[in-house]
C-alpha cells in the first residue's frame, strides 16, 4: 500500500486588531463657549457694579467736602455775631457763656431805690452814664451787619430768622435801657409827683427791657447751635436747638 505523504498545514495570519476611530480631543474648560460666554457677562456685571460703588463714593467724597464747607461758613458767621453781642453786652454789664447777661447794675439798683422813695446822693450822674453806655452798645451792635453775615452761609429760614430776631431783639433791649435812663434822670430832675410819674415809666421800660432780654438771648443762643458755636452754662445743658439747623 502506498504511503500518503503528511499534508503541511497552512500557516494562518494573526488576527489584524480592529480599526480604531479618531478621538476628539476634548475643548479645554476655559474655552468652551458657554464658559466664555458666562465668564463674560459675570465680568461685565462686576465691571459695572465697580462703577456704581466707585461714582457713588466719589458723589458721597464731594457731598461731605460740600457739606464740610457750608458747616466752616456757618461757624464763622456764628463767631463773628457772637463777638459781636459779647463786644457791645460787655459795654454795660457782664457777659458769662449760655446765661442772659447781668447789664447796668448800678442804674438798676439807683431805680429801684429811686421808686421807693429813697433817691441816693449823685444818682443823676448814675444815670446819664448808664444813657451813655447803653447808646454806645447800641450803636455799636446795630453797626454789625447781621443780614449779610448769614446769608448765603447754608442756614435754612428758621435759623436764618433766629440770627436776624435775636439781633433786633438785643439792639431794642439796649435802646429801651437808654430811654429808661434818660427817663430816670429827668425824674430826679423835676421831683414831686411829677418825678414820680416818670420814675414809674422809667421802671416800666427798664421791666420790659429785662423781659425782652431774657427772650432774645434765648433766641441768640439757638442760633449760635445752629451755627455750630453752642454755648452753654458751666455744668450745665444748653438752650433747646432749632430744627434743621
Amino acid at each position: 500500500m502506498a504511503i500518503k505523504g503528511k499534508r503541511r498545514s497552512k500557516q494562518r495570519s494573526a488576527p489584524r486588531p480592529p480599526k480604531r476611530e479618531p478621538v476628539a480631543v476634548p475643548t479645554p474648560f476655559l474655552r468652551r463657549r458657554w464658559v466664555q460666554v458666562t465668564a463674560g457677562f459675570l465680568v461685565g456685571v462686576l465691571s459695572m457694579m465697580l462703577g456704581l460703588w466707585v461714582t457713588n463714593n466719589l458723589r458721597e467724597a464731594d457731598a461731605q467736602s460740600d457739606a464740610d464747607a457750608r458747616a466752616a461758613d456757618r461757624l464763622a458767621a456764628a463767631t463773628a455775631y457772637q463777638q459781636a453781642v459779647r463786644s457791645a453786652y460787655g459795654k454795660v454789664g457782664v457777659v458769662d457763656p449760655g446765661v442772659p447777661p447781668t447789664i447796668l447794675a448800678e442804674m438798676n439798683a439807683a431805680l429801684d431805690a429811686l421808686a421807693k422813695g429813697n433817691a441816693q446822693s449823685g444818682v443823676e450822674d448814675v444815670f446819664a452814664r448808664a444813657a451813655a453806655d447803653a447808646g454806645k452798645a447800641r450803636k455799636e451792635l446795630a453797626g454789625f451787619d447781621i443780614a449779610s453775615t448769614v446769608a448765603d452761609q447754608g442756614f435754612n429760614a428758621v435759623s436764618a430768622a433766629a440770627y436776624t430776631g435775636s439781633a433786633a431783639t438785643l439792639i431794642q433791649v439796649l435802646a429801651q435801657y437808654r430811654q429808661a435812663a434818660l427817663i430816670a434822670a429827668s425824674a430826679t430832675a423835676v421831683g414831686g409827683p411829677e418825678g414820680e410819674r416818670l420814675t414809674d415809666v422809667a421802671v416800666e421800660l427798664r421791666d420790659t427791657a429785662q423781659a425782652q432780654l431774657i427772650q432774645g438771648w434765648t433766641t441768640y443762643l439757638q442760633a449760635l447751635e445752629a451755627g455750630g458755636r453752642a454755648e452753654g452754662p458751666p455744668g450745665g445743658s444748653g438752650v433747646p436747638g432749632l430744627p434743621g439747623g
